[in-house]
């Protein structure tokens, strides 16, 4: 649902799962051990286009206890920024925090303008509604799936698994050898089903939490 972690350098970085808290400077150290190294010059030719309006569109049929559903993911647009936070939000709440939880480290979980600028988010739509997202960032080389949300009722239908999917060849598409992404503790069995190797608990200033380090081979 929601992480943080700060790198040495002290910037704050959105890094947050949602299927948060701020970790240590050596935690980031470890992250750039992990993280997959790209290029800056080939990361921003490959994305171009990619966002900001791009409506290249993916069509995937995804199949739920309901039967066959056909969805859309397509790049996020700078208008879809107030949408994505508010399902964020419903989303981190999901899993029966507290709503304190959200004023936490609000800047983790919040999606507005100037995040879309900085990463690479993709939305996936069924039946005209937004239904999730996930974000790569880059800072440093390091790639991480800084975000990955799914509207509540949705969860656990295989929407969350179809971004895990675009991700994944999103991040192939880039040259990349591996990615990493900090997870909430209820999502984490979501990532280790999707074949992410866990790499270690990190401690948070909220109690008895604490967040998941993950890292997946391309």
């Amino acid at each position: 649902m929601s992480g943080h972690r700060q790198d040495a350098a002290g910037d704050w970085l959105d890094l947050m799962t949602g299927e948060g808290g701020a970790s240590s400077g050596a935690a980031h150290a470890e992250a750039s051990l992990v993280g997959a190294k790209l290029n800056p010059h080939q990361v921003h030719k490959r994305y171009r286009g990619a966002v900001h309006g791009d409506d290249r569109r993916v069509s995937r049929e995804i199949t739920t206890m309901s039967g066959p559903v056909k969805s859309i993911i397509r790049a996020a647009r700078l208008s879809d920024a107030v949408q994505l936070n508010e399902l964020t939000r419903r989303s981190v709440l999901h899993w029966g925090y507290d709503p304190a939880f959200l004023d936490w480290e609000p800047e983790a979980i919040t999606v507005d303008v100037p995040f879309l600028h900085r990463s690479r988010t993709w939305v996936l739509e069924s039946d005209d509604r937004t239904i999730g997202y996930y974000a790569f960032v880059q800072t440093d080389g390091v790639l991480s799936l800084d975000k990955i949300f799914v509207e509540p009722e949705y969860i656990g239908l295989g929407f969350g698994k179809t971004l895990w999917i675009h991700a994944v060849d999103l991040a192939r598409s880039l040259g990349a050898s591996h990615f990493v992404l900090y997870a909430d503790p209820n999502a984490a069995p979501f990532y280790t089903a999707m074949g992410a190797t866990f790499i270690e608990t990190i401690p948070t200033t909220w109690p008895n939490w604490e967040l998941h380090l993950f890292r997946f081979d391309l």
